[in-house]
């Protein structure tokens, strides 16, 4: 279920650091430790319009060490959410306490053919949205809801995830259940190179259980498709800002929306904004167009700068959104 919380909502929670040593060149800095010169994050607040309306916000505001890794994230607004990081010599848990997505919202039977678990309602609710911006939902004013998880990743020698397990229980009027999740990764020259990503899902008399792979193409030092199963793919084309004078990869922030590039490093914590999964694209992201048979969905990215040239807004016309990034 969480795959949704944190695809909507920031879409989503997530964020990490990790070790503590210092890094060994400018090019290949630790994952998690930011660069001397990169401006901390403070505030990030996100908002869906609909009808040129707000209709959904989040605040997410970021907590440092004295390493300037993020030790905690508080999320508030629509969707209420504790997220923490705890770092071991070659280990990151997240934990998350808070609301689920779906207490606020109610699932109706806009799609019949779906499965009637979270992340197939999830999915077929962001498609409805691209193509005709019609939700999927309604609120639901008297819902109570809670979610827990708690996802340990494991590191290699260089700082990248090579393994997640993870566990999630959430309940509200709606839905009762549990996850459990499971992803490999592999690397090569630094960079994200496949994925298999698994997860069960249990609720009362129903489960369902799924798995994808994942391959990553790069050219020039971006990330330029991202393939699933050897089918369906995302296609990236990027801008001239350069993507490496903040402490997060904004463009694994800001691409949550997009079903490939979410689901094929890691939907369910921040962990990838902060150079977990490899080395980050050289340039922020310009579109990325998600492709099916018969059908494909673009997105555009637009950038505000103050005038230190920090990013301080992404606009993504096609979605109804926007990033609003404060700075310490």
């Amino acid at each position: 279920m969480m795959k949704k919380n944190l695809l909507y909502l920031l879409m989503f929670s997530f964020v990490a650091g990790l070790s503590s040593c210092s890094s060994s060149s400018n090019d290949d800095p630790t994952p998690g430790v930011p660069d001397k010169e990169a401006k901390l994050v403070d505030k990030i607040e996100y908002k869906s319009y609909y009808n040129g309306r707000v209709d959904w916000s989040t605040q997410f505001r970021f907590s440092y060490d004295k390493n300037r890794q993020v030790t905690k994230i508080v999320c508030t607004g629509d969707n209420d959410m504790v997220i923490d990081f705890d770092y071991g010599s070659n280990s990151v848990k997240v934990s998350m306490n808070g609301e689920s997505f779906f207490s606020d919202y109610n699932y109706e039977n806009d799609f019949t053919g779906s499965a009637p678990n979270s992340r197939s309602a999830g999915r077929a609710f962001r498609h409805s949205e691209k193509s005709s911006r019609k939700s999927a939902f309604t609120r639901a004013d008297n819902s109570s809801s809670s979610y827990s998880a708690e996802f340990n990743y494991t590191l290699n020698s260089n700082g990248y995830v090579t393994s997640m397990t993870g566990e999630e229980s959430y309940s509200n009027s709606y839905y009762t259940g549990t996850f459990s999740n499971r992803s490999t990764y592999k690397y090569a020259n630094g960079y994200l190179e496949s994925s298999v990503i698994s997860w069960e899902e249990f609720e009362k008399d129903y489960s369902y259980s799924d798995s994808y792979q994942y391959a990553f193409h790069w050219d020039n030092g971006n990330l330029v498709k991202v393939v699933e199963d050897n089918n369906y793919f995302t296609a990236l084309t990027y801008s001239t800002y350069e993507n490496n004078n903040i402490n997060i990869d904004l463009n694994l922030l800001i691409t949550e929306m997009d079903e490939f590039l979410a689901f094929g490093i890691d939907a369910n914590t921040p962990l990838k904004w902060f150079g977990f999964f490899g080395k980050s694209s050289s340039n922020l992201v310009s579109t990325t167009t998600e492709t099916y048979p018969g059908q494909s969905y673009p997105s555009t990215y637009k950038y505000t700068q103050n005038e230190e040239g920090y990013i301080t807004k992404v606009e993504i016309p096609e979605w109804d959104l926007e990033y609003v990034i404060s700075y310490q």
